[in-house]
């Protein structure tokens, strides 16, 4: 099968042509699109076992409506407010300090997460 090329227009008004099938770009593209389609299905169904499990949450833990509600929304809360300055920063050259910053949150969140008692 003869690959199909489709034109893009340079700078400079010349015509580049680069094929679709076959070509090396697309070939690299696959295996990264597949992996942030399984990192995306695992973000939603770590999201919906959340909320399957929020009952068995209120039980165990003898609370209130209101007290779940606030579980709920304090993360999304915080979120929304974290958020949009946290994305200008990673557009500045702090982005690898966030990245290591985070990574460090996490693991001291997981020890004191491991460390605590049942």
């Amino acid at each position: 099968m003869k690959p199909r090329f489709f034109g893009q227009i340079d700078a400079w008004g010349s015509m580049r042509r680069f094929a679709v099938l076959g070509s090396r770009r697309l070939r690299g593209a696959v295996p990264l699109t597949i992996t942030f389609l399984i990192i995306e299905f695992y973000d939603e169904l770590a999201y919906a076992i959340g909320g399957a499990a929020l009952p068995l949450l209120r039980s165990d833990l003898a609370l209130s409506y209101a007290q779940v509600g606030l579980l709920l929304g304090l993360p999304v809360l915080a979120n929304t407010i974290l958020e949009p300055g946290l994305m200008l920063l990673g557009d500045t050259g702090m982005r690898r300090r966030l990245v290591i910053g985070g990574g460090l949150l996490l693991a001291l969140s997981m020890a004191v997460i491991a460390g605590g008692r049942t």
